[in-house]
């Protein structure tokens, strides 16, 4: 097993997601790379909701948004999303295949990966 992170994700214009395949692809890594599970947090410090979703999400109708992460606390745990491919790894997750977008310019989200 293998952990990892994309680091944080700026997301510079709202309504407008920014693709984990594109931040993969500027890291040098695949774009198309499986991993078994996927876990989004937003960074302390934000100022207004953060989403996880599919490239083509509207955080205005819901479609395609998977999690909707409320504003960091002053104290106490930051919302977070955990995607988890469950079935022994026949069935992984395209970690390019997810988005990131916010309510506010760029407010961040910390994406980590798990792969095996």
């Amino acid at each position: 097993m293998i952990a990892n992170g994309l680091g944080h994700i700026a997301v510079p214009t709202p309504g407008t997601p920014v693709l984990l395949s594109a931040v993969l692809t500027a890291l040098g890594l695949d774009p198309e790379m499986r991993v078994s599970r996927v876990y989004v947090t937003p960074l302390g410090g934000n100022v207004n909701k953060t989403y996880v979703g599919t490239p083509t999400m509207n955080k205005g109708t819901g479609v395609g948004v998977l999690k909707q992460l409320q504003i960091p606390p002053a104290n106490g745990f930051n919302d977070t999303f955990t995607l988890e491919s469950v079935d022994g790894g026949v069935n992984l997750i395209r970690l390019g295949s997810l988005a990131v977008d916010a309510d506010s310019p760029n407010d961040k989200l910390t994406v980590s990966y798990v792969q095996g």
